[in-house]
């Protein structure tokens, strides 16, 4: 459930897990050119991923990105939530997953657009998930302007796999510290 990659980027323990009966695992995932392109499972590593942001969730949440449902499905659960609203930019994705979930509103829509019409104190957490990769330009273009947009408006906002973003980031960092300064010469 943690993976070499995560423990590596972002200092964890490796942590793997023995199941006693068979799991179903769903898989989202939309053709693409040259073969699919997997968005989201419901693996135990993903679930797991959820765990964090799930415990600190509290009022009224947003969710960017619905990917199987999953995370808005465990939001609702959740005690200290009062409503869950999620922003899904695939009218498939939605038609698909919406009738197995009941959460609340599913809007169609972009989240930069939602987040730019979103007005100050109406959301109090965020959980941002709209990106495949977990590397750093997806860090760049995606988490970070996302960031940027929400954080005057949302007070805490969680986004999937940034800490593994932000390790590759760091670790990149401390390479390109350690270059000899005249490699980077002409």
């Amino acid at each position: 459930v943690v993976s070499m990659r995560q423990a590596v980027l972002e200092g964890r323990q490796p942590i793997g897990l023995t199941l006693s009966k068979p799991m179903t695992v769903y898989v989202l995932a939309q053709d693409a050119e040259g073969g699919d392109s997997v968005w989201m499972t419901s693996e135990p590593q993903e679930i797991c991923q959820m765990l964090l942001p799930l415990r600190a969730a509290k009022g009224r949440v947003l969710v960017g990105g619905m990917g199987l449902g999953l995370m808005s499905h465990f939001l609702a659960q959740q005690p200290k939530v009062l409503s869950v609203v999620t922003v899904e930019k695939y009218q498939d994705a939605i038609t698909l997953i919406e009738p197995s979930i009941r959460t609340g509103p599913i809007l169609h829509g972009d989240l930069f657009k939602h987040l730019q019409a979103l007005r100050p104190g109406t959301i109090d957490f965020a959980f941002f998930d709209i990106w495949q990769g977990t590397g750093e330009w997806t860090w760049q273009t995606q988490v970070v302007p996302l960031r940027r947009l929400a954080a005057p408006k949302i007070r805490l906002i969680f986004c999937w796999q940034e800490g593994e973003m932000i390790g590759q980031v760091g670790s990149m960092l401390w390479r390109a510290a350690d270059i000899d300064p005249s490699m980077m010469e002409g």
